[in-house]
Parts: C-alpha cells; sequence; structure tokens
C-alpha cells in the first residue's frame, strides 16, 4: 500500500479501499496452473509413494536435486504472460537438458522459475521506488515447504507464511464486510490469521555461501543488454500469421 500513485507499465496500480491509499501488484499468468498440469500430465512417475499427492511426490523429488536443477532452467511463460512482460506470445521453455536429468528436475526447475518471476516483480518495484518490506504466502502454494524455500533462496529474503489463511476468499469477505457497514476496520482481517515459522534463504541458515551453487543469479535475463526485452519476439509478420491460423477453420 502507498499513498504515492507511481504508475509504470510493467506493472498494475489499482485503488485501494481505504481512500488516499493505491495497491501496486502484478501478476503472473500461471504458476499454480503451470504445477498442476506438470503433475497432471507428466507426474505418473511420481506414483511410487502411497498415501501422497503427486505434488508432494514431486516435492520429494525435488528436495534431492540441488539449487539451480543441475542446469536445467525454465521460463514459466506457458500462457504468455501478465506483468511485467505483458507478452501474450511468450511461451514456456525447459533448456539444459541431458539424458542425466529426471522429473525431479524439472519439477525443481518449474518452481525455481516462478520464483524468479516473483523476484522479477520485486525488482520493478524495487526499480520504480515501492520495494517489497515484507513477503507473505497463504492458501494453495504456501502448502509446499519446498517451494517456500526455493522463493526464500531466489528472493534472498524471509518467507513469511500465514497460518489458518483461507485464502483470497478472506479478502472478499472483508471487502463486503466493510462495504455493509458490519465492520470499519480496514485491517480486521488479519485477527482470522497467525504468523507461522518464516522460511529463511540460505545465508540466515548456514551463513556465508562457500561453494553452493548461488540460486539468485537469474537464469536467462542477466544474458541480455541492458534495455533490451525481457522476451524474445518473433517478427510481426510472423506473430500475426500465427495468431490468423489459431482462427481458422480446418482444412
Amino acid at each position: 500500500m502507498t499513498t504515492l500513485a507511481r504508475p509504470d507499465p510493467r506493472v498494475f496500480l489499482d485503488y485501494h479501499p481505504v481512500q488516499g491509499l493505491f495497491m501496486p501488484n502484478g501478476c503472473m499468468a500461471c504458476s499454480g496452473s503451470l504445477l498442476n498440469w506438470f503433475a497432471a500430465q507428466l507426474g505418473a512417475a511420481a506414483d511410487d509413494r502411497p498415501g501422497a499427492t503427486r505434488h508432494q511426490k514431486l516435492d520429494h523429488w525435488a528436495t534431492q536435486i540441488p539449487a539451480g536443477s543441475d542446469g536445467v532452467r525454465n521460463l514459466p511463460y506457458f500462457l504468455g504472460e501478465k506483468t511485467p512482460i505483458h507478452d501474450p506470445l511468450a511461451r514456456g521453455t525447459f533448456t539444459g537438458l541431458g539424458l542425466h536429468h529426471t522429473p525431479g528436475h524439472l519439477w525443481r526447475a518449474l518452481l525455481e522459475g516462478i520464483a524468479f518471476g516473483v523476484r522479477h516483480h520485486v525488482e520493478v518495484f524495487d526499480e520504480i521506488g515501492m520495494p517489497a518490506s515484507r513477503v507473505l504466502t497463504s492458501d494453495g502454494g504456501s502448502a509446499s515447504a519446498v517451494w517456500l524455500q526455493v522463493i526464500a533462496d531466489v528472493l534472498d529474503r524471509p518467507v513469511q507464511p500465514l497460518s489458518g489463511h483461507p485464502g483470497s476468499c478472506l479478502g472478499a469477505a472483508w471487502m463486503a464486510a466493510l462495504g455493509t457497514s458490519l465492520s470499519d476496520d480496514a485491517q480486521g482481517a488479519q485477527s482470522f490469521v497467525s504468523l507461522a515459522r518464516p522460511v529463511e534463504p540460505p545465508h540466515a541458515r548456514h551463513g556465508p555461501a562457500r561453494g553452493r551453487p548461488d540460486i539468485r543469479a537469474p537464469p536467462f535475463r542477466h544474458r541480455q543488454p541492458a534495455g533490451s526485452p525481457r522476451v524474445i519476439r518473433l517478427p510481426d509478420r510472423i506473430r500475426r500469421t500465427n495468431l490468423r491460423r489459431r482462427f481458422q477453420s480446418p482444412r
């Protein structure tokens, strides 16, 4: 939240329900849905652990893979991307694959790729003078201790899970309470949740890194010249042709 409206084309800027406040924010096109897709389509090999979901089994495999996924890199743009690149034609990729890699490597690469998407947003907000002071997680993927640790490692800051948080429905319900004058406390929803144990980044757990892979190094963006596009874009003629074909009836 901020009292200063600082529009930036890379992210969203919404009005806050409290008059005089603004809510800068961003939204990735897919993250949890990407993991669900992978688990459904390619996660059958993880059905060797009775009593656990595929996500939990894949998480177990990911814990055995070092940071950096042994060279496998993922761009999580499987539905294009919203903020901060705004490119509906961006596409997801896996690179660096070899015959020694396993589904566990791909799963961890997905977790890391999404975490770097979060970091991309954090860096943009830093650039426009709205640094993130805390990292909170709730619902959905916050149940994955592996994923939270990856995010803490990539952001190099603590990640604070919320305990007992039912998800976005809590915020919606509280907005309804404010709108119908059942409450006038804009912060009142906090009383329904509590703070769980924070997930610490590597330096807080082990001290300075000594010979460990630095997962904080961006896998692709650091190779691009300053000021260049975040995503490789096809020539306009090819983009228009491909888009037209999507709407043409098959012959």
